[in-house]
């Protein structure tokens, strides 16, 4: 699915008029701020979470170069966690976890996490070492 950015107060009013009925609505009533490129993905729970082209390009892999090759993973990651949690520091983020195992030419048994703030919109995405320490509750799936 394709959708507008995340947090421009028009996007968000259109998305809401159109019932979160996906991107051609919301693209159709904002053209000008549509691009195509940015993805809208759906999480287990319901939220509708957004990894824009710029995000992606400006930060992700530019901080986190090992991401460049698997930017479908980390969609994948959002739409089906194996848990979510929220930010321990930031309790308004929330942080997508799942397994991938091997990943050719770039390592083996990986975990990424995918951050994402209040907004909806991918903050980060990296692959976990140390990093458990950023978790807080877990959300989904219930305990």
């Amino acid at each position: 699915m394709r959708r507008l950015r995340a947090g421009d107060p028009d996007e968000r009013r259109a998305r809401d008029r159109e019932g979160r009925a996906g991107a051609r609505g919301v693209c159709a009533a904002a053209r000008a701020n549509c691009d195509v490129s940015d993805e809208e993905i759906r999480d287990p729970t319901g939220l509708v979470v957004v990894l824009t082209e710029r995000r992606w390009t400006e930060h992700i892999i530019v901080r986190h170069p090992e991401m460049a090759t698997v930017r479908a993973g980390v969609i994948d990651t959002v739409a089906r966690p194996e848990s979510i949690h929220l930010g321990r520091r930031d309790p308004t983020r929330r942080i997508y976890v799942r397994d991938w195992g091997p990943v050719p030419g770039v390592g083996a048994s990986l975990t990424p996490l995918v951050l994402v703030g209040e907004t909806g919109e991918v903050g980060t995405a990296y692959f976990i070492a140390e990093a458990f320490r950023k978790l807080g509750r877990q959300i989904w799936p219930s305990n």
